[in-house]
């Protein structure tokens, strides 16, 4: 397990929530945290005063008992704090890279994107991966595919602009997510209905027929790519679920008889 993504770095007191040092997680190639609570996701007990052992970032062991400690290694003597699995949050809309800190600080250490402008999710998610530590890894989706496209996506997209009018037909769909894909996103999202809120707009009016959506999905499988679909209506739901999506956002006017199936 990887100590930056599977382990919260999140030292626990009774009134504050302290990332784990910068300097604590690389440089030595073994660290040894040591007086640590922790919950692990998988014990049906918290286990109390243990060592946590981290080999060149990859967590190798946790027990309990006089610990070993190697005569090279970073030790950190947590007093009793809690040690647990890092949160992911799994719909987030990054603003920017404050918003980014924010979960980080808040106990996310991974979270995926319902959209982004100008494919800043993307760019967190490199950062991270180089190895900016104060940043969440990102699961990216860029632009979602809808119907009327933001006029941001033509700026990233010159050459699309003939679909400003709208998307419509399998063959654009596919061009958008298959856009989408060769910049490196991580996940698809597409409306299967309108969003809510909106005064122009009913969120249980479906936006892509059922040929669109299976499109979209074929597509992006191509590059073993999931897709997720923002769907409030319950057939727009169903209708991304027969296509294939791999989550519904939202759900709000699903009929319970749907999900009983």
């Amino acid at each position: 397990m990887s100590i930056r993504k599977l382990i919260a770095l999140l030292l626990f007191t009774t009134t504050s929530l302290v990332p784990l040092p910068a300097h604590a997680q690389g440089g030595s190639p073994v660290l040894i945290l040591t007086n640590a609570n922790v919950i692990d996701g998988v014990s049906p007990q918290p286990i109390r005063q243990a060592t946590v052992t981290v080999r060149e970032g990859k967590i190798v062991s946790v027990t309990t008992g006089p610990p070993n400690i190697p005569a090279n290694a970073t030790v950190l003597d947590l007093k009793g704090k809690w040690l647990l699995p890092g949160l992911i949050d799994a719909h987030v809309h990054l603003s920017d890279l404050a918003a980014a800190r924010i979960a980080l600080a808040s106990g996310v250490t991974t979270v995926r994107t319902g959209g982004a402008p100008h494919f800043l999710d993307i760019g967190i998610r490199e950062l991270n991966h180089e190895g900016i530590v104060t940043l969440p890894d990102v699961v990216a989706a860029g632009y979602q595919v809808v119907k009327n496209p933001p006029e941001l996506f033509f700026v990233d997209f010159p050459k699309m602009a003939d679909l400003m009018p709208g998307v419509s037909g399998e063959a654009n769909v596919r061009r958008v997510v298959r856009a989408l894909i060769d910049r490196g996103v991580n996940v698809i999202k597409i409306l299967a209905t309108e969003r809510s809120g909106l005064p122009q707009g009913d969120p249980r009016k479906r936006t892509f027929t059922d040929g669109e959506l299976r499109a979209a999905v074929d597509e992006a499988r191509k590059s073993g790519i999931p897709v997720m679909a923002h769907a409030h209506g319950d057939e727009g739901a169903a209708a991304a679920v027969l296509a294939g999506v791999r989550s519904i956002e939202h759900g709000t006017f699903i009929a319970t008889a749907r999900l009983r199936l």
